[in-house]
């Protein structure tokens, strides 16, 4: 079966947003930051059950990739890209269950397709 991926709005802006504020201190390293993150979710076209489980989630059908120190998470069936944020960003702090609940019903539309 041939699978695409297919990131969220909010997914594109975090790593805009990512890659912004690296670029303030360290341009080279923001641009390698954005390539490596886009090139390790190119894996789920060949690997798309990759990723572990979301613990703050639990549902099988939402995993999460981790580049660096920054988590990737996506719907495992469709490879759909909710979010994209620095580990340290935890989801157990007291937005968690906001987060949690903008992963189950995403309200953004789909963005584009790699």
């Amino acid at each position: 079966m041939a699978y695409q991926i297919v990131w969220t709005v909010k997914s594109s802006e975090d790593i805009e947003a990512i890659v912004r504020y690296v670029a303030r201190e360290n341009p080279q390293a923001a641009s390698e930051l954005g390539r490596g993150i886009y090139e390790r979710v190119q894996m789920l076209i060949q690997f798309p059950d990759a990723g572990r489980v979301v613990p703050e989630i639990g549902q099988s059908d939402w995993r999460e990739l981790i580049y660096w120190k920054y988590h990737v998470n996506q719907r495992a069936e469709a490879i759909e890209i909710a979010r994209v944020w620095r580990r340290c960003r935890s989801m157990n702090s007291p937005k968690a269950a906001e987060r949690a609940h903008s992963f189950l019903y995403p309200r953004d539309p789909w963005f584009f397709v790699s």
